[in-house]
């Protein structure tokens, strides 16, 4: 099966469910033949091995993941233009699988970017779950304390030109002059 994935001519219709499958394994190869897809030319191989290796990650002590190459699959999906980004539509629409990802909730299921929703389930396996999914959920928030609590939890964890490009990502915020959470006004706490 990870051959198969990973085989650039193989039938993409194929190549875009086998991350689903090997969710369900605990297997140090499905772990590192997702993570070598995560450069793969087509958005939905990409977006379904994310999946994949998050839940795997949730699911399993015993596997090891190659962070430094987690990290340029988020730098790659963050440098994507605007333009290219707004463009993706996933073929499969969401199934009763999604129920089993953490940061999906009957409000954000069908009005998450698919494009953050890839980039965070890559930064869930190197960051703590539970402050980031309220990040996720911030950042799809109307609510300003709720964007600049995600905001913040980013900033402490990742560089600062992964947080602007997020900013840049994120569909509530990315209008919103770039301030820190030190710099927000004591009216807008």
């Amino acid at each position: 099966m990870t051959d198969a994935l990973l085989d650039p001519d193989g039938d993409i219709a194929v190549r875009r469910r086998i991350p689903h499958i090997l969710a369900y394994t605990t297997s140090q190869r499905a772990v590192d033949g997702l993570t070598a897809v995560l450069g793969d030319a087509h958005f939905e191989v990409r977006f379904n091995a994310s999946r994949a290796l998050e839940f795997l990650h949730r699911m399993s002590d015993d596997l090891q993941f190659d962070r430094t190459a987690l990290f340029q699959a988020v730098e790659r999906e963050l440098s994507v233009p605007k333009t290219m980004r707004h463009s993706r539509k996933l073929l499969d629409s969401h199934d009763q699988d999604d129920c089993q990802y953490w940061y999906l909730d009957d409000v954000l299921q069908d009005r998450a970017d698919k494009s953050l929703e890839h980039v965070f389930s890559l930064l869930a396996i190197q960051l703590p779950i539970d402050p980031l999914k309220v990040a996720f959920r911030g950042l799809h928030s109307q609510d300003r304390m709720l964007h600049a609590l995600a905001l913040e939890f980013l900033e402490s964890h990742l560089s600062a030109e992964m947080v602007l490009q997020l900013r840049r990502l994120a569909p509530n915020i990315s209008a919103r002059p770039k301030q820190s959470q030190h710099q927000l006004s004591s009216n807008e706490v």
